[in-house]
């Protein structure tokens, strides 16, 4: 990628605590903001804002993806959109039956389980297991 941007596109970049996720120039991305789905294009205004878990659209030269996101912030500044989570996954790496499985998984335990605290912690792993769910079967 080479370090002058078009003003036509975006460089998108997300990153968990255990590195890169996804990086590279897109021309449009949407994101699950704190406060409802938004829509990023090249030339937007500066912008700092919660990502809750939900799905992150994106359109890139060679085609659209999309990828699972946990909890974090993004910022956009100067036609770079950074997106710092505690999880993401890209839709090729997740495996529908696995992510059933857990998902079966979480439910079970929680129906078991009686301390709250333990009950808060897998409801927040369900709902990402959820997000990953509905990007691995393309649901907008």
């Amino acid at each position: 990628m080479s370090e002058e941007k078009s003003s036509e596109s975006l460089n998108l970049k997300v990153l968990t605590p255990d590195g890169p996720v996804l990086e590279g120039e897109v021309s449009e991305v949407t994101l699950p903001g704190a406060n409802g789905e938004m829509g990023i294009f090249p030339q937007h205004a500066a912008l700092l804002t919660g990502i809750v878990p939900g799905r992150l659209a994106y359109r890139a030269p060679d085609g659209n993806d999309t990828a699972a996101l946990g909890r974090g912030v993004a910022e956009v500044q100067n036609n770079e959109v950074r997106v710092l989570v505690d999880s993401a996954m890209l839709k090729e790496e997740l495996d529908l039956p696995a992510l059933e499985g857990q998902r079966k998984e979480l439910l079970d335990k929680i129906d078991r389980e009686t301390h709250a605290e333990k009950i808060t912690e897998f409801e927040k792993e369900l709902v990402f297991i959820d997000v990953q769910v509905s990007v691995a079967r393309g649901e907008e």
